[in-house]
């Protein structure tokens, strides 16, 4: 839980940032909807990838990090490789659930690159980090 709950302090340090600065950006009342008709897309698409990569650090690295240490195999480049499978998936996964709710699967492996291309650099470079503090 501790390694977990620090890694996740640093994953959304700079997300959490983003999406505050966007909602004030969103809130001032100098923000005109008709001129700027794409800031709402991108405020949702910055909340869903801030919330990917949370779940993503407290419920997925420990379960991929306690699954690969019950096949004997949790070291950093295994866990690393799982991690982005699993994110990729997820990514896709979030992709379609987003494009369904919005208007069609038009543009869903675009979208879904994008997400991980995204969220990527937030979460695997943490995996050490979450490694050493779960030992």
């Amino acid at each position: 839980m501790r390694a977990s709950t620090l890694t996740a302090c640093f994953a959304l340090a700079l997300p959490v940032t983003f999406f505050f600065l966007a909602y004030l950006d969103f809130a001032s009342p100098s923000w005109n909807p008709q001129e700027d008709s794409g800031a709402i897309q991108g405020y949702m698409f910055i909340g869903l990838v801030t919330a990917l990569i949370a779940g993503f650090v407290i419920a997925v690295f420990p379960a991929v990090g306690a699954h690969l240490h019950r096949k004997g195999k949790l070291n950093t480049t295994s866990l690393v490789k799982v991690l982005a499978i699993v994110l990729a998936c997820a990514s896709f996964a979030l992709a379609l659930a987003a494009s369904l709710a919005s208007d069609g699967v038009g543009d869903v492996l675009l979208l879904a690159v994008l997400v991980f291309s995204m969220s990527a650099p937030f979460l695997l470079p943490l995996a050490p980090l979450w490694l050493w503090l779960a030992q």
